[in-house]
């Protein structure tokens, strides 16, 4: 998404426009949708339109069951970067950051598999909290792609060297400056302006939820 429209309003705008397209495509109409997946209509209506939802993981589920989808597809992942080779991705400490496979490339480390088509030095972390949710929720693992150029709507991995902390977050632009923010509505005031010296570490290619 290019165009400069409010950073507070288009959180879920993916998840919006992914349903409605499904539905489409499938033809399910709302009201047939909530009744196969045993959901309200007023949440499906919300779903479609409304940027600010916070669906539970058991609503998507529920509506990704209906529609013969996985949650990723729900959720609208980049299909671009699909791929039918199985490929084994490093799962890193959130602590050993910035440089864990610099300063260690030899130890012996968990990995998980991905479809997706990723750079040689991508890696994962295990989601941490909820200050992501619904699309990312608590203990999923992200892909990063440290060599992806990130753009506006981006999710990406980034230092903040002020805090000297490292944070998951989404990525907006507005030019000459880049903000980023969680998703969760309960953290929807929490933006933050990048600075110079800020270093994005990281652009999600992929998640996968833990059922």
């Amino acid at each position: 998404m290019t165009d400069k429209t409010n950073i507070l309003e288009r959180n879920y705008s993916r998840l919006n426009n992914r349903l409605t397209e499904l539905m489409r495509e499938k033809g399910f109409t709302i009201q047939a949708l909530a009744k196969e997946a045993k959901i309200a209509i007023g949440t499906i209506q919300k779903l479609m339109s409304d940027p600010t939802c916070n669906p539970t993981i058991v609503s998507l589920e529920s509506i990704g069951k209906v529609l013969r989808v996985s949650l990723p597809e729900l959720l609208g992942q980049d299909a671009s970067m699909s791929s039918l080779n199985s490929t084994d991705v490093v799962v890193l400490d959130w602590n050993e950051l910035p440089n864990a496979l610099e300063n260690n490339p030899s130890k012996k480390r968990t990995v998980v598999k991905t479809s997706c088509y990723v750079d040689k030095n991508s890696f994962a972390l295990k989601m941490r909290d909820n200050s992501m949710l619904p699309l990312f929720p608590e203990n999923s693992h992200l892909i990063f792609d440290p060599n992806k150029l990130p753009k506006d709507g981006s999710y990406v991995l980034v230092h903040i060297e002020k805090y000297n902390t490292i944070m998951f977050k989404q990525l907006h632009m507005d030019d000459p400056y880049k903000y980023v923010k969680s998703i969760n509505p309960l953290f929807k005031d929490n933006i933050l302006k990048l600075e110079s010296s800020d270093k994005i570490i990281g652009v999600l290619v992929q998640s996968q939820m833990e059922y």
